[in-house]
């Protein structure tokens, strides 16, 4: 549940920086969901479940791919149903396998999600400096390499075009059109 409540942190933490009119904060739970609100407010408000948050804000980042629907269904599982699905011995019932397995999977799972989330804030803050003129300020890891790839692999599934990244994706063109504004380090699949 750990890994799980990482990935849905995040979540919560880069949609409170989208912009107050973007569509993504038009449904009730993140209607006053800001960086402030998210990090000091009162947590009971915080109280949107996660297929919410991953359905909402997974289409606002484009990683709203099956993944990571696959990954919040699982987290449910885990929450309500893991001992019915993998230990009760109901006479009749069909096992879902190894118990052990399926967990250690799941947390695989979930330290890609936390890695594509990196990789995400990692080229907002370069979109940031790129528009205040600080890009030179900016070093990359190699870690930090690998979290924008995991990020542009996630988001080039997303919205079905073939990565050829090489730096300064513009996020802040995504705006609310419902289009990507990503013009040159990416080609149509379609």
């Amino acid at each position: 549940m750990y890994i799980a409540q990482k990935v849905e942190f995040a979540l919560y933490g880069l949609g409170s920086h989208l912009p107050a009119d973007h569509n993504a904060k038009t449904h009730r739970a993140f209607k006053n969901l800001t960086p402030e609100a998210f990090l000091r407010g009162d947590r009971s408000k915080l109280k949107a479940t996660f297929g919410v948050l991953a359905q909402t804000f997974g289409k606002a980042f484009f990683i709203d791919t099956p993944e990571l629907t696959k990954f919040y269904e699982d987290r449910n599982l885990i929450a309500h149903n893991y001992y019915r699905e993998f230990c009760a011995n109901i006479s009749g019932a069909q096992g879902r396998g190894d118990p052990i397995d399926f967990l250690d999977d799941f947390i695989k799972r979930g330290q890609h999600w936390i890695a594509v989330m990196k990789g995400l804030a990692r080229l907002l803050i370069e979109a940031a400096a790129a528009k205040e003129g600080r890009l030179n300020e900016l070093s990359y890891s190699e870690q930090d390499e690998s979290e924008i790839e995991k990020y542009v692999e996630t988001l080039t599934k997303s919205i079905g075009v073939t990565p050829a990244y090489s730096g300064a994706l513009d996020p802040g063109s995504w705006g609310n059109s419902g289009t990507t504004g990503l013009n040159g380090p990416f080609k149509s699949t379609s």
